[in-house]
């Protein structure tokens, strides 16, 4: 993993909700040299914004 970071109320959820956003590259081992990004943001327990 590189590149981590966790950004504080950064995110807009579908639900107009704000929230915490969090981001990394990470590398695996059965596929070198592909570098994946993963990203997403941070469950409020808001109804709408489960799904």
């Amino acid at each position: 993993m590189t590149n981590g970071k966790v950004l504080l109320d950064a995110a807009t959820t579908s639900g107009g909700n704000i929230t915490d956003s969090i981001h990394m590259n990470v590398e695996f081992s059965d596929d070198p040299g592909t570098v994946y990004t993963l990203a997403g943001y941070r469950r409020t327990g808001f109804l709408e914004d489960e799904h």
